[in-house]
């Protein structure tokens, strides 16, 4: 099995996993708990920690996320050598180094990414109980 089958494998059980425990904790069939919280944060869980977050700042979020990311393509790179197949179609003594650039660049796009919504959805989550 590929490694880019093993990965859309796994998105897409957590995403089965999130949509599982979303309804559940809507319909009121599951109480919150950590494990929950790993999959789907409701409005009030997710103010209280994007205020932390954002407390802390962009630099320290963006920091983090990325080197996050550059160790999760790290692994991916470690296991495309250990299983000696080709990773963004380069050859085998480039795997790593490419891993690791990819990890860097994705970590800041998707952290700058999810910081602005994160941050869109926080001000219009202020707004909405503002209003009420």
């Amino acid at each position: 099995m590929g490694i880019l089958k093993i990965i859309v494998t796994l998105f897409s059980v957590y995403v089965v996993i999130a949509m599982i425990f979303q309804f559940s904790i809507i319909t009121k069939k599951l109480k919150p708990n950590k494990l929950t919280r790993l999959f789907y944060n409701d409005d009030e869980i997710f103010s209280k920690a994007w205020k932390r977050i954002k407390k802390k700042g962009i630099l320290k979020y963006v920091l983090k996320n990325t080197i996050i990311m550059t160790v999760m393509m790290g692994i991916l790179g470690i296991l495309s050598l250990l299983t000696k197949q080709s990773l963004y179609g380069e050859a085998q003594s480039q795997i790593m180094s490419n891993a690791l650039l990819m990890g860097v660049i994705l970590g800041i796009l998707f952290s700058l990414m999810l910081w602005f919504f994160g941050n869109d959805r926080f001000n219009g989550l202020k707004q909405k109980y503002n209003a009420k």
